[in-house]
C-alpha cells in the first residue's frame, strides 16, 4: 500500500503553499488513506534531487514536475514519474483572469 507521495516541483520553496492549497482535494483524498503528501521545492536541480529521491524515498511516489523550457521532447522524460507542467500551469493563469490581474 503507497503511504507516501512525494512531488518535487522546479521553482523556489516559496511556491509550496500554492501547490499544497491547489492540490488539496489529492491531500485530503491521500489522508483518508493514511498516505502522506509532500511538496519539495528542487530549486535549479529538479532532475538530480528528483534522482536522490527514488534512491533515498524508495517506497514513496516520488514525482517530478518540470516546467517546460521548450517545445516537448519525449526522450526527456525517461520515467512515467515525471509530468510536464506547461499546459496545467497556463490553465491555472488563465483559470480565473480578474485574480490573474489583480495579483
Amino acid at each position: 500500500m503507497l503511504t507516501e507521495i512525494r512531488i518535487y516541483f522546479e521553482g523556489h520553496k516559496s511556491l509550496k503553499s500554492g501547490f499544497a492549497a491547489f492540490s488539496s482535494e489529492i491531500k485530503t483524498r491521500a489522508a483518508e488513506k493514511r498516505c502522506k503528501v509532500e511538496f519539495i521545492a528542487a530549486g535549479g536541480t529538479p532532475d538530480r534531487d528528483f534522482s536522490i529521491a527514488v534512491r533515498t524515498h524508495p517506497t514513496a511516489w516520488n514525482i517530478l514536475l518540470r516546467d517546460s523550457e521548450g517545445p516537448y521532447n519525449p526522450s526527456l522524460s525517461a520515467s512515467d514519474s515525471k509530468f510536464w507542467m506547461v499546459e496545467m500551469m497556463e490553465s491555472w493563469f488563465h483559470a480565473d483572469k480578474d485574480v490573474l490581474e489583480a495579483f
